[in-house]
């Protein structure tokens, strides 16, 4: 099952995406700059346009 692992730079960061990993395969790691724990409040363009990459066409 594909797996979204985002964080903000202000949070985890590049390491949330390698934690995740131990638990998932595959694991697609996106940093939002700008942004701290509170990504879609901080930045919600940044995972409106995560979100469409990720998720498959209808």
């Amino acid at each position: 099952m594909p797996v979204l692992a985002m964080s903000g730079v202000g949070g985890m960061g590049a390491e949330y995406g390698n934690h995740i990993r131990h638990v998932a395969r595959n694991v697609r790691g996106v940093v939002v700059e700008g942004s701290g724990h509170w990504i879609p409040e901080e930045q919600p363009s940044a995972v409106t346009k995560a979100l469409i990459e990720f998720l498959p066409a209808p």
